[in-house]
């Protein structure tokens, strides 16, 4: 049996909310969370006690854990970021800068017994501290547990040092820590450094030190290594998990000609389309699988007899995943244009501006054009399935009036 279904400590309940990672395409989530809000209007308390984030995903997970309290206030103000936020906010984009680091690059692979040091990223990420801070109240989320408006919130990163893939967790209870083959959980007072370790993409940004086990480890990307997406939020002792993925396509940007097609010949792949399916592969979403092992164990726990059900230590677990119903790349190759010219000049030079490309750029892509566009789609993929959320969440179907399904033109279109 697979090791998510019961930790000792957890109390059986509550809702979990699930937010995988993706860079500039988790915009896709605040869409999907802002029309929850308007479908589940219960009053100020966040219809999820239990939150666990990766990557970007984790930080679209630390601001609705310091809003606990605030919903459905804070499902909209989410999207509302999204939409005021830009490349310069989350990388520099100062042509200095990106000859600095470009130059380093450079040098080091042709020279590397020159440099002094060697260069730690392709991008310099410090404007995402400084927004961070802004946007996030490490101090509401601890407030938000002493209230109870909050039980549970984890934060997955992978360390560069060990191999391991970490979850940081803060819970309002007492809950001991769990240790799985290549997986651990640490308990820790989450803050900005574990959200920017969380979301330091590889190779694009510097890895992160945090603490951990009396020592330092350097961390990357949550996404990479991450085996149980689901498992953060069942050892905490949630029995319904709502899923947001944003995860590349099949084809992760090969979007147009399809493979294996006689008589023709798609070229060879430029360096951007190679690295886009690379880090494709390095973050390989694996919430799919999960939720297909999940759905397997809950089938074989529904054959055992209800009087033997009491002594196991297992239960079923509820999910309900939402993903984009579009390609992001279909949706980014229409707003690559919107680039700064220094990041947009960046990518041509590897064909990242091209069809094929837009994998590896839709990560990068904080355009307010390009997150409006899937907040609107995020915000219409849930939309069409109100039913099944109200299902989710024990509400009969008239409970609220469902939302015009396009409503404001500060949405974006889709």
């Amino acid at each position: 049996m697979r090791d998510t279904w019961h930790h000792p400590d957890a109390p059986l309940g509550g809702t979990g909310l699930l937010l995988m990672g993706g860079g500039a395409r988790t915009a896709y989530q605040a869409g999907v969370v802002a029309a929850i809000g308007e479908l589940i209007d219960g009053g100020p308390a966040s219809p999820f006690d239990k939150i666990a984030g990766t990557s970007a995903g984790a930080v679209n997970g630390a601001f609705l854990a310091a809003n606990s309290g605030r919903w459905p206030a804070a499902s909209s103000e989410l999207a509302d970021l999204w939409r005021e936020l830009t490349p310069g906010r989350v990388y520099s984009t100062e042509w200095l800068n990106w000859y600095l680091h470009g130059a380093r690059w450079v040098s080091w692979l042709a020279v590397p017994r020159l440099m002094r040091s060697r260069p730690e990223s392709l991008l310099d990420n410090a404007p995402l501290v400084e927004t961070l801070h802004e946007l996030i109240d490490p101090a509401a989320i601890e407030a938000g547990l002493a209230a109870g408006t909050l039980d549970y919130f984890a934060v997955t990163a992978s360390s560069y040092t060990s191999g391991r893939h970490v979850t940081f967790y803060r819970s309002g209870r007492e809950l001991r820590p769990w240790v799985r083959p290549g997986r651990v959980a640490v308990a820790a007072r989450i803050g900005v450094d574990h959200l920017v370790a969380s979301a330091a993409l590889p190779f694009v940004f510097a890895p992160v030190p945090l603490p951990i086990d009396g020592g330092v480890e350097y961390f990357g990307d949550g996404t990479m290594r991450q085996l149980a997406p689901l498992s953060p939020l069942i050892q905490a002792g949630a029995t319904r998990i709502l899923a947001i993925g944003v995860g590349p396509g099949q084809r992760a940007g090969l979007f147009d000609s399809g493979p294996g097609q006689p008589g023709t010949d798609p070229g060879k792949p430029t360096l951007a389309q190679i690295a886009g399916h690379a880090l494709a592969s390095i973050m390989f979403d694996a919430l799919p699988a999960d939720i297909e092992q999940l759905q397997r164990a809950n089938e074989a726990l529904a054959l055992i007899p209800p009087e033997l059900k009491d002594a196991f230590p297992f239960r079923p677990v509820e999910v309900l995943a939402i993903s984009p119903s579009r390609p992001i790349e279909e949706l980014a190759l229409a707003h690559v244009s919107d680039l700064p010219s220094r990041v947009r000049a960046f990518l041509r030079t590897f064909g990242g501006t091209e069809q094929n490309g837009m994998a590896l750029a839709s990560y990068l892509m904080f355009e307010p054009s390009f997150t409006a566009d899937l907040i609107a789609l995020g915000r219409a993929d849930a939309l069409r399935r109100a039913a099944e959320i109200r299902a989710f969440f024990g509400l009969p179907e008239d409970a609220t009036r469902t939302p015009a399904l396009f409503p404001r033109s500060a949405a974006g279109g889709t």
